[in-house]
């Protein structure tokens, strides 16, 4: 292992060690970065992917101004999730073209069951594309912290290896640091990530790409979490 690396990849056997033996041999960050919420209310749920597929088809002809951006499926993800999650750029923008301005905005906010924000979402499915779109002609954040425990896009871009997307959310102006330590969003950083870096979940994962990308961008790859 190369000595800039050695570090996140130390602390990375360390997690897996200390899952297998004090939490039933599940990775510390439970599903991906994120653990398990409850499911939405089942009188709220509506075929969201459904008419995401239609709209795909009839493309921005097919929208209806006003339409309900807000509306979740089963997983707790709206229109704009389904955006992250196919990569559909031009759909996003003709959804937010059309949207009601206040359902927009709270759509761009809405978590789904893992508290994920649709640019959480597009960053772990690797829509770069469609991170653009959010950051830089909705004015999502890129710093914005999202999921359980409360972590930054880019956590979910060197979770899954996307480069590009990495590159654009630095290019936007991402942190590279890892998890607050302040207020609210510090009670949801369990013990043993606290500290942790996107280099740091990029060597836990075994993210080659994502750890190059965060290099290059001068991300330190000998920094101890905690550090």
């Amino acid at each position: 292992v190369p000595a800039m690396l050695a570090t996140p990849t130390a602390m990375a056997a360390r997690m897996f060690s200390a899952a297998a033996t004090g939490s039933g041999g599940k990775c510390p960050f439970g599903h991906g970065l994120g653990a398990a919420a409850a499911k939405p209310d089942a009188a709220a749920v509506q075929d969201v992917q459904a008419t995401f597929e239609a709209l795909k088809k009839a493309g921005a002809a097919g929208l209806k101004h006003g339409l309900d951006v807000t509306a979740i499926d089963a997983d707790g993800r709206n229109l704009i999730h389904w955006c992250g999650v196919d990569g559909e750029a031009e759909l996003l923008r003709a959804l937010a073209a059309n949207a009601d301005k206040e359902q927009l905005a709270k759509a761009l906010a809405q978590g789904d069951i893992l508290a994920l924000t649709p640019l959480h979402i597009a960053a772990a499915f690797g829509s770069t594309e469609v991170v653009k779109v959010l950051v830089h002609e909705l004015g999502v954040s890129v710093n914005d912290r999202a999921g359980q425990p409360a972590v930054t896009p880019i956590f979910q871009a060197a979770q899954y290896d996307r480069a590009p997307v990495i590159q654009a959310l630095l290019e936007a102006g991402a942190d590279v640091t890892g998890p607050p330590t302040d207020s609210e969003a510090e009670l949801r950083v369990p013990d043993n990530q606290k500290g942790l870096t996107p280099m740091h979940v990029a060597g836990l994962f075994g993210s080659t790409n994502a750890i190059l990308a965060l290099i290059e961008a001068g991300a330190a790859g000998d920094a101890a979490a905690g550090d």
